[in-house]
């Protein structure tokens, strides 16, 4: 598993950054977090993903 695509885009004085998870070239999670500061939104956008990717591996049991 390749690591995660980041990409941001300012939203008034917010950043959004989304996150994107791929394997074996498919993409399989994509999360969203707006935030004041670019490190918060990609942080916050992180832990979404790390939720959804711990649902996605409860799945594949």
């Amino acid at each position: 598993m390749k690591r995660p695509d980041y990409f941001y885009h300012q939203v008034g004085n917010d950043w959004l950054c989304r996150c994107q998870v791929h394997w074996l070239d498919e993409l399989i999670i994509e999360t969203e977090a707006i935030d004041g500061s670019k490190k918060n939104a990609k942080a916050n956008a992180s832990l979404k993903a790390i939720a959804q990717l711990e649902n996605f591996r409860e799945e594949l049991k």
